[in-house]
């Protein structure tokens, strides 16, 4: 068996659109699903908990550190894979993923990320163009809205810190190579579909690295250095040279937004993208369980 934990906080809209690919293909208790729903305000536990086998741990706290944290209580298996509301990912491609850590090769692994960009303006595939081939991305990615541990790899640490940039904690944790992005597998991702709500979650993202770069400076700064290094080489490509231009524009915006969100009341406030999450729920309305019974489904409520 393999647990995976999801943390949800009013994923109303997109929690059955994930939970319908990663059990299409399941075979029964092959996965052991823990949706812990945290500070959720809609109907983020009633959806996830109409799908059969999963677990779902209500949680008062609106926090994604303390959801983790929560599931592992609950999830007794290994390898253990997080998993964000938002994206697709199939059984198959979480069986090559346990494939690979259990052979004890890596530690921490997951699939290719891949950027639904379908619907996009010409500006934000330009920026996942970009951000797709920067080392981070391109050299054994794990994060970014999956990421998978072995048990050896979870020992590494005692509880999720409380950081935003949780999967930058878990990117840094190894070397790279006990880290591996398995080929031919993937899951989707789907970025936003205006500028400015790009701007704002990478906002979020610049600010928490900011504030939580001893938790993994070394490695930050490696990235960094490899970052500038393959934007220049980018930008010296015709082709490609406008589509930097909007990734350094981006980021300059985001960097700048950070440092006054460091300074300000906004502080630990999790932006996120809802163009996406609108889009998904208007098509999710006909039916995200795909009238799945409730029968084997278990809640569980936690105070605090």
């Amino acid at each position: 068996m393999v647990s995976i934990v999801i943390p949800a906080h009013n994923e109303e809209q997109v929690i059955g659109r994930c939970l319908s690919a990663l059990l299409r293909d399941a075979e029964p208790g092959e996965l052991e699903v823990v949706v812990v729903t945290n500070g959720c305000t809609d109907g983020t536990a009633e959806v996830a908990g109409s799908f059969p086998g999963v677990r779902v741990v209500d949680s008062p706290v609106a926090s994604k550190p303390a959801a983790l944290n929560l599931g592992d209580e609950v999830a007794g298996s290994f390898p253990r894979m997080y998993v964000d509301a938002d994206v697709e990912v199939d059984a198959i491609a979480v069986r090559a993923v346990a494939e690979v850590l259990r052979s004890g090769d890596c530690h921490i692994a997951a699939p290719r990320i891949e950027p639904v960009l379908v619907g996009r303006s010409w500006a934000i595939r330009a920026y996942y163009d970009v951000w797709t081939r920067l080392p981070y991305v391109r050299d054994d990615h794990v994060g970014s809205g999956f990421y998978a541990l072995s048990e050896d790899a979870r020992r590494l640490f005692d509880e999720f810190p409380d950081t935003m940039a949780e999967d930058f904690f878990i990117h840094s944790l190894v070397p790279a190579s006990e880290r591996r992005c398995v080929d031919g597998y993937c899951f989707r991702a789907h970025p936003p579909y205006s500028i400015r709500s790009l701007v704002k979650i990478q906002s979020r993202i610049q600010a928490a690295n900011a504030r939580n770069h001893v938790l993994f400076a070394a490695q930050a700064d490696d990235i960094n250095r490899g970052h500038k290094a393959e934007l220049l080489r980018l930008a010296r490509q015709p082709a490609m040279t406008p589509k930097v231009a909007v990734y350094a524009l981006v980021t300059i915006v985001a960097k700048f937004k950070a440092k006054r969100r460091n300074r300000s009341a906004a502080v630990g406030v999790w932006d996120r993208d809802d163009t996406a999450r609108a889009i998904a729920g208007g098509a999710s309305k006909v039916g995200t369980a795909g009238g799945a019974s409730t029968a084997g489904a278990s809640r569980v409520s936690r105070a605090d």
